[in-house]
């Protein structure tokens, strides 16, 4: 039998909390050992998996992240972009690595990540989904190729959705410009994307869980790649794969392609 991986659900309470535990049963190889819940969410001291309406998991929630992290070696965080940099911190003086979906993410958050990273190793990514990380990929390639074409990045979400572009349009946005061969960063002096010859477009719709499209537009024709996701189990799935593939490795950042063995946008799209 391989050996176990403890970790840790920062936020374990929430939407996505509730579904990273449900699907924790597919995952044998990944122990539960600790779970956040929010302060104020009066569920501290409950069983974490009683508190999703699930079978007892035999981890009491805890109202603060640091105290969910002893003996986990990959933390997995999908509370609010608010208490980003809190979790990173805590998880760089724990030693635990850190996988995050959390998205709209800002200046202080996306810094405290990279400060973790200097110690432990770190996964952030606005979108868990493997077809979404084949999509950035294929986006840099199609890019790369078509260098000259416009390109666009046109999501739907559901209505609740806070930020627009969502986090994974940005994502896409930069798997575009890596592939026309410019750092991403060049393209986002204010957090923003954007770079010529790129654009985007947001609806928030009902309770549509994510639709993306990356469409390059020339002359007589234009290509386009779509990612349509249906059920949010695949954003857990995807952070628990990360969490099982981060375990072990060196402190630094690291990319949902990976993980899959794609390699990182910016090389793939360079040819390296």
């Amino acid at each position: 039998m391989s050996k176990t991986i403890p970790i840790a659900i920062l936020g374990a309470s929430g939407r996505m909390g509730a579904t990273l535990l449900r699907c924790l049963a597919d995952y044998p190889q990944l122990v539960l050992v600790g779970a956040s819940t929010a302060p104020d969410s009066g569920l501290a001291g409950r069983d974490a998996g009683e508190a999703a309406g699930l079978p007892a998991a035999g981890v009491r929630l805890v109202d603060q992240a640091r105290d969910a992290l002893p003996g986990a070696a990959v933390a997995i965080d999908f509370t609010l972009a608010a208490a980003v940099a809190g979790n990173a911190a805590a998880c760089k003086a724990a030693g635990t690595g850190l996988v995050c979906g959390v998205t709209g993410l800002d200046e202080a958050a996306r810094a405290a990540l990279t400060d973790a990273a200097g110690a432990v190793p770190v996964l952030w990514a606005p979108n868990m989904s493997a077809g979404v990380a084949v999509l950035e990929r294929l986006a840099a390639l199609a890019a790369a190729a078509l260098g000259d074409f416009d390109a666009g990045v046109h999501e739907v979400h559901h209505a609740a959705k806070r930020d627009a572009p969502s986090g994974t349009a940005l994502a896409l946005g930069r798997a575009v410009v890596a592939g026309r061969g410019r750092p991403a960063a060049d393209a986002e002096p204010d957090g923003q994307l954007r770079a010529p010859g790129l654009a985007y477009a947001a609806e928030r719709l009902g309770d549509v869980v994510g639709e993306h499209t990356v469409t390059l537009a020339g002359p007589g024709e234009r290509v386009e790649l779509v990612h349509r996701a249906t059920d949010r189990a695949i954003f857990a799935r995807g952070a628990l794969r990360a969490a099982a593939w981060l375990a072990g490795r060196p402190a630094g950042r690291y990319e949902l392609g990976e993980v899959l063995g794609l390699g990182r946008v910016d090389t793939l799209a360079s040819g390296q």
